[in-house]
């Protein structure tokens, strides 16, 4: 299946993925300047915060594979420090802190090669077997499945942080889910709803 390289994927992307064992990531999807590749949605003490990759020329016309991260900005620990005062309080953020905060500590040139590598140890974290391989998606792109930001589904609510302050927050990053729920997440996949 043919998915997009997006940066810690909401969990209704999951969704789609529920009965696969490969997935190749697209490096030639073209870039979106508002979309999810390089953005993410978090919850913080003060409701839904947007963490965005800085990107060197991200205004230039190209594909997601050709984006490169600007080292002009120390953004890995802005982000770092942002997921953990956001989910360091949350049930299983301390089980996979150490593997998530290696990544972020580690420097990276491309935007899908970060995407790819956060990608894996997610599904990692979720006991997913998941073999990913990064590929031209012009190979077989007319005839295979293909999984972008899919938002017709909706993951059942669960306890979030800040959920007494803010209420339950759909669609947020699967950080979130993944933090909060911890082995149970792969379970809330498999119950979610189709949007009507």
């Amino acid at each position: 299946m043919i998915v997009s390289s997006l940066y810690v994927p909401p969990a209704s992307y999951f969704v789609s993925l529920l009965g696969v064992s490969h997935i190749s990531v697209d490096i030639d999807e073209p870039f979106l300047r508002k979309g999810l590749q390089n953005r993410c949605e978090i919850v913080g003490a003060n409701g839904r915060q947007t963490l965005t990759i800085p990107l060197q020329n991200a205004r230039s016309k190209s594909t997601v594979g050709e984006k490169r991260i600007s080292a002009e900005v120390s953004w890995q620990k802005q982000h770092w420090r942002a997921i953990s005062s956001g989910y360091g309080k949350a049930p299983f953020f301390f089980h996979y802190k150490e593997d998530f905060e290696k990544l972020y500590a580690r420097p990276f040139l491309w935007l899908t090669e970060f995407n790819s590598c956060l990608l894996n140890q997610i599904f990692v974290a979720l006991r997913w077997p998941m073999e990913i391989s990064i590929g031209k998606s012009e190979l077989n792109c007319q005839e295979a499945e293909s999984v972008r930001n899919d938002t017709r589904f909706i993951i059942s609510p669960y306890i979030q942080v800040f959920s007494d302050r803010h209420g339950f927050m759909e669609n947020l990053s699967v950080f979130d889910l993944l933090f909060n729920m911890g082995p149970m997440s792969l379970g809330l996949f498999s119950g979610a709803k189709t949007r009507t």
